[in-house]
């Protein structure tokens, strides 16, 4: 536990300093774009924060989707947490069509080059360390700060248009406030399928993932459990890996199954992978 608090400590500190290059780099180099997703590293480390802070409160390792606990106030907290992070997603929303746009100085390149390898290294440290430790709340820690990696690589996009066309940098940051207000949704759908579903083990809808599930190279299916919700189910996959799988071969293997659980309208609402060293 002392490792994984540790990392924890040290990825709160490392999300801090991202957040401050993005928003300070968006400004002086006029990149909104940057700025907004310096706000969605922002809500990575407070959820970072709010966990580490539930676990030294509590005395066990720390998780982010019960940071302080099972219950009802512990539950309606993070209720409350996701409504700040929605309201904050929309309030960027609504600001980005009555802001000023001028030409994006191509300089804040260079400072995202850096941002991007600061985040796949870090994510590669954390998913390691992860596996190493059977940590859950590291390898949530990695695949988030992976999907701000690719969040971050996709708005070069809106950035390098911008520098030409100024309206794209509205458009990146729309399209990263949706992002905001996305994660601001799962945070408030897991604590409330957390403080109102039971444990359904409805084979039928069991059998129905496990068909569909095809194991990758080093990926292993394991087990699954369903928490039922007014017959909307939260499903959790529990996953083997080698220690040769990488943390993108995951996602992309975790994007895949979550697209044909959908497509098959099994009623599952939210799916949750646990990653477990074989």
């Amino acid at each position: 536990m002392k490792r994984e608090r540790r990392l924890t400590v040290f990825g709160i500190i490392i999300n801090s300093l991202v957040t401050f290059l993005k928003i300070y780099a968006g400004m002086v180099f006029n990149s909104y774009t940057l700025m907004v997703s310096g706000y969605y590293t922002l809500c990575n480390m407070s959820q970072d924060f709010l966990a580490y802070s539930g676990s030294v409160a509590r005395g066990r390792r720390a998780s982010r989707t019960e940071a302080f606990g099972y219950g009802k106030w512990p539950l309606l907290s993070l209720v409350f947490y996701g409504l700040i992070i929605l309201f904050l997603g929309l309030f960027v929303f609504i600001k980005s069509f009555s802001l000023n746009y001028v030409r994006t100085d191509l300089k804040i390149l260079f400072i995202i080059l850096i941002v991007l390898v600061s985040l796949v290294m870090f994510a590669r440290n954390l998913f390691k360390n992860a596996k190493d430790i059977q940590s859950e709340m590291l390898m949530d820690m990695a695949h988030y700060t992976a999907y701000d990696f690719y969040l971050s690589l996709v708005s070069i996009i809106f950035i390098a248009i911008s520098s030409f066309i100024p309206v794209f940098d509205m458009f990146g940051s729309l399209y990263l406030s949706l992002m905001i207000m996305l994660k601001s949704v799962n945070v408030m759908l897991n604590a409330f399928v957390m403080l109102n579903g039971q444990n359904d083990q409805n084979k039928k809808i069991i059998k129905a993932v496990e068909k569909i599930i095809n194991e990758g190279d080093g990926i292993y299916y394991s087990n699954s459990n369903l928490v039922n919700v007014k017959n909307f189910y939260k499903i959790s996959i529990e996953v083997l890996v080698d220690d040769g799988v990488n943390l993108t071969d995951l996602i992309l293997w975790e994007y895949h199954l979550m697209e044909k659980i959908r497509v098959n309208r099994l009623h599952i609402c939210m799916v949750e992978f646990l990653i477990y060293k074989r």
